[in-house]
């Protein structure tokens, strides 16, 4: 489970898109600060915002897992 304030580690290959509609292509060890998770209960998809090198940048939050 990922929370608010985790340092959250991409598991796979990515396209995350940026706070500023910008995409970053992301790869497996990329991590970020949890800063936003967004819960699409329709889809059943959730994104998370990773704060990486100062942008907020959603990926899905099935492709992370939490920094032990």
């Amino acid at each position: 489970m990922i929370n608010l304030g985790d340092i959250a580690v991409l598991m796979d290959c990515h396209v995350g898109i940026c706070d500023n509609m910008g995409s970053y292509a992301l790869e497996p060890g990329d991590s970020g600060l949890v800063v936003d998770i967004v819960e699409d209960p329709e889809y059943e998809i959730a994104q998370v915002g990773l704060l990486m090198a100062g942008n907020i940048i959603y990926v899905q939050q099935a492709s992370l897992e939490p920094l032990e």
